[in-house]
């Protein structure tokens, strides 16, 4: 399964507004409103949005960005 903008757009909100950061847990819940997902489709989106600098991993662990605007 690709993992496109709409995909990544719903991992970022998981992390940064609901807290979950397990691809297992993410994927169960935008599930819902996405549709199913492989956790190999997820852990694509969370290395995606390490490379856009929106997220930070940290020995496993997933950080948000704080954003200065």
């Amino acid at each position: 399964m690709p993992c496109g903008p709409q995909l990544i757009e719903a991992v970022e909100r998981c992390i940064l507004h609901e807290g979950v950061t397990s691809p297992t847990d993410i994927a169960l819940s935008i599930e819902t409103s996405m549709g199913k997902f492989s956790s190999r489709s997820i852990r694509y989106a969370i290395t995606a949005l390490v490379k856009q600098g929106r997220i930070r991993r940290v020995n496993g662990a997933i950080f948000a960005v704080r954003r200065e605007e």
